[in-house]
């Protein structure tokens, strides 16, 4: 494993203004900043100043940061932006950042302000900045619509973006049945059903997202064969005669206990030669396993208080006690510490 021991007093100091570098990539996606770089071939101050209408001194200040931080080159007294961010909209990724910097702005932020209460009482302390009813922040979300629809779109644009190296890692040529539980917008479950048009397909999540699974069901034209399942999928039986179930970006918000439950609920739900598939970001990913720690910061202190970014063999032996066979393990090769993980019956 890469040695990540911090040895220059610099970098501690570099991690204590992290919120301030955020507020710097925010600021670059709200005012426009990386949009309007990527729009023209190379801007000067003035030029920034009279497309963003910002004054001189919050230019300089803004444009300083982002240079200091690498978002932006400055050549010949000209605004460039960085390689990744000219990738990212060379690639379509740029909404995933913008919706990644809308969830942390007004959802994960404002939570995790409480991560040190969170720890020591064992509980999501940071829910109590999301205004709402209930005892973790899904069922919050049903009550705010602002929230609920940057939440969804942060998700969707996500899905997007990573669904692709799942769909290319699974075998679903004998699948008739297929389940995703927890599966929210319906945006995984369609990615999954447009490469097999014979599946039926089975949708089980809370029932305030039932409008918006269903109508994207109905966009893509999976009405006929899609189905949505409102309820507690923790006390609600799931259907048999399954030939694949899948958890995405699911049990990383569910204790071990919780985990384990589901998986055996899942085993028992399976055909004898069905699969379960665990889809997430995982804490030992070989490339990028410091981002997928670093959002557990978000399941502890906010999202049920009970969750985090469990590394892949922690769902292995999951899955082996549930009394699957056989686990295959396939990291992803991309930015996101994303793995697969296919238990089979």
């Amino acid at each position: 494993m890469e040695n990540r021991e911090i040895t220059d007093p610099l970098k501690i100091a570099t991690i204590l203004h992290g919120d301030a570098q955020f507020q710097v990539i925010r600021a670059g996606i709200e005012l426009g900043i990386f949009k309007i770089l990527n729009e023209n071939t190379g801007l000067d101050l003035n030029e920034v100043m009279e497309l963003t209408h910002l004054c001189e001194h919050s230019a300089i200040l803004q444009m300083d940061c982002m240079e200091k931080m690498g978002l932006v080159l400055r050549i010949n007294g000209k605004y460039f932006n960085c390689e990744a961010i000219k990738k990212s909209f060379d690639s379509n990724e740029f909404e995933v950042i913008c919706s990644m910097a809308g969830m942390y702005t007004y959802i994960m932020r404002p939570g995790q302000t409480n991560y040190v209460e969170s720890l020591i009482q064992n509980k999501n302390i940071g829910l109590k900045n999301i205004p709402g009813i209930g005892e973790t922040l899904y069922e919050r979300l049903s009550n705010n619509l602002e929230l609920n629809k940057i939440f969804y779109y942060y998700m969707e644009t996500f899905s997007k973006f990573i669904n692709p190296y799942l769909i290319k890692n699974l075998d679903l040529e004998n699948v008739n049945n297929f389940l995703d539980v927890g599966g929210g917008g319906g945006n995984n479950a369609i990615a999954i059903a447009q490469k097999n048009q014979k599946m039926q397909v089975t949708l089980i999540d809370m029932p305030h997202v039932r409008g918006l699974a269903e109508d994207n069901f109905k966009k893509n034209g999976l009405d006929s064969r899609a189905k949505f399942h409102g309820g507690d999928f923790f006390k609600d039986e799931f259907p048999k005669d399954q030939d694949l179930i899948t958890f995405i970006h699911q049990l990383v918000i569910w204790s071990p206990k919780q985990n384990k439950e589901l998986l055996k609920k899942a085993y028992d739900s399976l055909n004898e030669d069905g699969r379960v598939v665990i889809f997430s970001s995982m804490g030992d990913h070989p490339k990028n396993s410091l981002t997928a720690s670093l959002f557990s910061v978000y399941f502890k202190s906010l999202a049920s208080g009970e969750g985090r970014m469990y590394p892949s063999r922690d769902y292995e032996k999951w899955l082996i006690d549930s009394g699957f066979s056989k686990v295959e393990i396939i990291p992803c090769d991309t930015w996101t510490p994303h793995m697969i993980v296919i238990g089979y019956k």
